[in-house]
This record gives C-alpha cells, structure tokens and sequence, in this order.
C-alpha cells in the first residue's frame, strides 16, 4: 500500500505482520525521494535528503543493498547511528529521547523530506484521510549487479487497488469466521498452475481471475508459499521453489 498523498509534514505508519515487507517499502519511498523517481501512481517525487534509524537491520550489510537494488541517491540518505551529548561519550541514538538533537541535525543537513523510524511501537486511531485504495506489491529477490556475491530485495509495484484496508485484508486472508478460505484456495491454484512450469505473473493473474481467485489473495499466497519471483526479459516470472 502506498499514500495517495504525499505532501510533506506528514507522518504515515506501515503496520503489518512480521515478514510483510514494511521496512523494504520504507527504503522504497527513501529510494524514490532520494533519486527524484516516480511513485506508483505515476507522479514523479520532488528530490530530498531522507534521515534513517533502524534499530533491527545493519545499514551496510541490508539496507544499503536494497537501496542500491532499488535506485537511491547513496549521497542523500543519511543513517542515524549515534547520539553524542556535550561532554559526554557517544552512545546509540535513543528516539524516545533525542528527537530534539536530531532536529537539529536535519536542519544542518537541510532538505530533509523524509525522516524513516523502524521500528515504531504505538497505538493509534485516526479517523482522518482516506481509508481505502492503494497500491498492491511483491518482494523480488536477486543479486546485485554491482556486487553479484550480494543479494538484495526490493519493492515491484504492482496495479492499483480499490476497497477499504478491512476489504483488501479481507480479500487476501478470508474472512474471520473462516467461511471464505480464500488464502488456502489461492495456495492451492498456485500450487496447480505452476506446478509443472514457471509462468508470467501477468498470466497468472489473468488465470486467478478466470479462477474467481482474488489477486490479493494470490500475492499473499505466493509470499507465505515462498514462490521465487524474479524479471527475465521484460517480463516478470513466478516459480514453485
């Protein structure tokens, strides 16, 4: 999913299940805004310096590579690693209590349009903006072309998305009184269609809906199946592993 609005001084928050991918589609939208590139929607993304602090993954050994993979301006990505107080020894940056300094430090940077916290633990309820639409996504996997020995993912976009989020979640898992088992159906058409050869996702997704399978539904399928994604050609193709 993707904001339909990207203006700045806002703040979104990528909530998930562990193993969905939010972290990559953050560096996605840091790759976009760092390399001046287009969002999904087809509208190209005003340049900027982004601000990251990641209290899970190594910059260099993960982030960098997927955002290498994914097209960012290296220049202007910028990683919190420490805070230092005056007189004091440095220590690692804490955004429970040094939101003031790195305030500052944005500002001596400057053109900081994007600010990337993971993880962030809240509770939120927002009955503003919009609820529903988006953008539907896959994670690619493969090997850099500037260092072949590293592998890296990233974000593919895929076409846009109508209903509200309770909908599309709906869609993809089934509903909770588990009379709609539309994951387990959708894992079983992926089982079937590629179980003797790989095939286009572009056909696939025209044989899910002659299947009455929600393509939602098979993209979840496909990422807990761990179906191997990959572009050969101008073409992007799927494979039972």
């Amino acid at each position: 999913m993707i904001p339909r609005t990207k203006r700045s001084r806002e703040s979104h928050i990528i909530g998930g299940v562990p193993e969905t991918g939010k972290t990559t589609i953050a560096l996605a939208y840091a790759a976009i805004i760092s390399s001046g590139a287009t969002w999904p929607d087809g509208t190209r993304a005003a340049v900027g310096n982004v601000l990251i602090w990641t209290s899970e993954d190594d910059p260099a050994d993960t982030l960098v590579p997927r955002l290498i993979r994914m097209g960012a301006e290296l220049s202007r990505i910028h990683f919190i690693e420490q805070a230092i107080s005056p007189g004091a020894k440095s220590r690692p940056f804490n955004p429970a209590t040094d939101m003031l300094a790195l305030v500052a430090k944005a500002a001596a940077i400057g053109d900081v349009v994007l600010l990337i916290l993971d993880p962030v633990m809240v509770r939120i309820k927002s009955n503003i903006g919009p609820s529903g639409g988006g953008f539907g996504y896959h994670i690619d996997m493969a090997t850099l072309i500037e260092n072949p020995a590293i592998e890296a993912t990233r974000i593919v976009w895929e076409s846009e998305l109508e209903g509200t989020a309770k909908e599309l979640l709906n869609s993809a898992e089934g509903d909770q009184t588990g009379k709609v088992p539309k994951l387990g159906m959708a894992k079983q058409f992926l089982a079937d269609i590629l179980a003797s050869a790989r095939l286009p996702a572009t056909e696939i997704e025209t044989f899910a809906r002659a299947a009455n399978v929600s393509w939602a539904s098979v993209r979840r399928a496909s990422d807990e199946m761990g179906i191997r994604k990959f572009r050969e050609g101008n073409k992007s193709w799927w494979q039972l592993t």
